[in-house]
């Protein structure tokens, strides 16, 4: 459906705040992970090769099933960005016999009601975001499209009708899908792993099987491009009460205690392995006179540039060994969640996008060079049987 803009913010305002509890997002909200495979490993001295490239655990990604899930049955609640999507409505009829065209005339002529055009239908709405109605003007009543909207008894002629918003109600099904975050979050995987295994130098592969890769990675990238318009279904919204405030890492992985053992943290202890393992082959090279930060201590302490808070655990030591490898004068660090925030007063209230005049002041993240992964650790209590209670209602997040 299409629609004129509208200059009243405040108008804007109301369907903005409306929308703001759906666990619907874009997929650029979700940030490239760190690469997770094992290829390396599991080639031990050999080459990476058209005969071996099937069994060194590059998962594929199923692009055709699982991957969407029905847009109603995900996003229940109605609201003007979707009042036409799957849904029951009582319309009530305000036109008489022969005044129908002259009495929507004279209402799109209201400063104060949105009008929208159905190009497929030829139907036209006004929105009243001030007194929460919808207002519709159409020659077919009953079933259209997706939505069941009853004009009292009438089903054909030209009409006008008028309903609450909150009468709307969310049919059980919908024509429109939305992607699954799980299916975004695997396709993501699979890009960065086959990026990072092509980039990587220390991966010896034959010309083959390069070929193979990038082949696969371009075809991968290109069919992300085409979801770029999609709406993604959080799957992980608002399962874990409480832990609904703590702010994520910005690769959208689970806060839960459960948490410490997945792949991500995982991976988090490996890079910190790995860093430990190098920089004591550095300083073994150079007969140990260079120390763990090489000389260079004029970074501070790691700490969060907008709290100031001082990392904790083996974090500060992870992102002063990162400072000191880039030369960076400063170890002050950001979340990609708190770099989101900065971004949002530079928004349109009415689309959402980063305003014209705000470009220039837009903060962005570049996956796999400014991103760089941290731990969070949150500490649960167990009864004297061992099980874990919560008797502690704080929640303590080492970021």
């Amino acid at each position: 459906m299409e629609g004129k803009k509208t200059s009243d913010n405040k108008k804007n305002g109301v369907a903005k705040d409306m929308s703001q509890s759906i666990p619907l997002v874009s997929i650029e909200s979700f940030i490239l992970p760190t690469p997770n495979h094992r290829v390396k490993e599991r080639l031990e001295s050999s080459s990476l090769n058209s005969r071996n490239i099937s069994s060194v655990g590059l998962n594929t990604v199923d692009l055709y099933s699982g991957k969407t899930i029905s847009y109603r049955a995900v996003k229940k609640d109605v609201d003007f960005s979707d009042y036409y999507e799957a849904t029951s409505a009582e319309f009530q009829n305000i036109s008489k016999d022969g005044n129908a065209s002259s009495l929507w005339s004279s209402l799109k002529q209201e400063n104060d009601l949105h009008w929208v055009h159905s190009p497929s239908s030829d139907s036209e709405y006004l929105l009243d975001y001030e007194h929460q109605k919808v207002y519709r003007y159409s020659d077919h009543w009953g079933k259209v499209g997706s939505c069941e909207w009853a004009l009292n008894d009438i089903t054909t002629g030209w009409n006008v009708g008028v309903s609450f918003l909150k009468d709307f109600k969310a049919l059980p099904s919908s024509r429109s899908e939305v992607l699954r975050s799980s299916f975004i979050e695997k396709l993501n995987q699979s890009i960065v792993n086959l990026e990072d295994i092509i980039n990587r130098p220390d991966i010896k592969k034959t010309s083959s099987a390069e070929k193979a890769l990038r082949n696969r990675l371009n075809s991968l990238v290109d069919y992300k491009e085409t979801l770029t318009d999609w709406k993604v279904f959080n799957e992980k919204y608002n399962v874990d009460k409480q832990s609904k405030n703590i702010h994520d890492m910005g690769n959208k992985k689970d806060t839960s205690p459960k948490a410490a053992n997945t792949s991500y943290a995982d991976s988090v202890l490996q890079k910190f392995a790995d860093m430990m393992i190098k920089r004591m082959s550095e300083m073994k090279d150079s007969n140990w006179t260079k120390g763990w930060m090489n000389g260079h201590s004029e970074a501070g302490l790691p700490r969060n540039a907008l709290t100031g808070r001082l990392y904790t655990g083996f974090n500060p030591l992870m992102l002063a060994f990162h400072s000191t490898h880039e030369g960076y004068k400063t170890a002050m660090f950001l979340t990609a969640h708190q770099l989101y925030d900065m971004n949002e007063p530079l928004k349109d209230s009415t689309t959402g996008k980063i305003k014209t005049e705000n470009l220039d002041k837009v903060m962005k993240i570049k996956p796999g060079e400014n991103y760089f992964p941290v731990l969070y650790i949150l500490h649960g209590y167990r009864d004297n049987k061992g099980n874990i209670c919560d008797k502690n209602p704080s929640i303590f997040v080492h970021t």
